[in-house]
């Protein structure tokens, strides 16, 4: 469909610029989406492909200004599916947001574009950034680093696979199944260890070996301090308690006096 035909790319002269609504088919929404994502893509090439010394204007800005027509796009579509949806549009959005995902993490962890923000990030107190601008630096470092930017090519993969099944809620879980995992195959057991006050290192140590001598296997503690316990300690080894604080023998008499 050439884009001319096609309301949700052509331009909208409308008032105030709104979509033609009117005009707008559900078969327009693929082939527009197809059309946007490619236009970001090349927005988003052209910043890597820039030769000059990255700047917050040809990096930064650029990237605020690239993905118009996909946002727009976008706009328009979710706004409907999310007021007045039908079959037909529930099954373009099944088609839609995994992509839409995909593109999006594929964008924040490009290793090209987050070279160029990770160096106007670490100069960024030479740059004379305004208040403003030094926000929007901050959101695009730091938002690249949580879509895992800083990974490796294996991690970056994982993570766009998740976003595109839409399982990143799921990360997590996952992270704590893949440590016990990890554990378990490493004949290590991580402990938790709840203090009154702070352990001493050769508390830590007759810790860890009665804990290793009940549990069969090594272990790592994980020491944090709760003055809360008043004295003693609460120990955490999966589904294994041991409540040695003051706090715990009070409540157990409590316990046991109006029982």
């Amino acid at each position: 469909m050439p884009s001319h035909d096609n309301p949700l790319i052509a331009e909208w002269t409308g008032p105030y610029e709104l979509p033609p609504f009117a005009a707008i088919k559900a078969e327009h929404y693929r082939p527009a989406f197809a059309a946007a994502f490619d236009a970001h893509n090349a927005e988003i090439a052209a910043i890597v492909a820039d030769e000059a010394g990255p700047s917050f204007d040809t990096v930064i800005a650029a990237r605020e200004r690239a993905g118009r027509l996909l946002n727009r796009v976008a706009s328009v579509f979710f706004n409907l599916t999310s007021t007045d949806a039908d079959d037909e549009l529930q099954a373009i959005e099944r088609d839609v947001a995994p992509r839409l995902a995909a593109h999006s993490q594929a964008i924040a962890t490009n290793p090209a574009l987050f070279t160029k923000v990770e160096s106007l990030w670490e100069r960024r107190d030479a740059l004379g950034l305004s208040a403003e601008q030094m926000r929007v630096l901050e959101r695009h470092y730091h938002g690249a680093v949580r879509s895992g930017a800083k990974l490796d090519e294996a991690g970056r993969n994982f993570i766009s696979l998740l976003a595109q099944n839409r399982r990143l809620g799921f990360l997590p879980e996952i992270a704590a199944l893949f440590a016990q995992m990890k554990a378990e195959v490493e004949n290590a057991v991580d402990v938790d260890v709840t203090s009154a006050t702070a352990l001493t290192p050769d508390q830590e140590s007759r810790y860890a070996a009665a804990l290793q001598k009940k549990l069969g296997r090594s272990v790592r503690l994980r020491t944090k301090v709760d003055q809360g316990l008043l004295g003693g300690a609460v120990l955490k080894a999966g589904d294994l308690v041991i409540d040695g604080s003051i706090k715990g023998r009070l409540e157990r008499l409590a316990t046991e006096l109006t029982a």
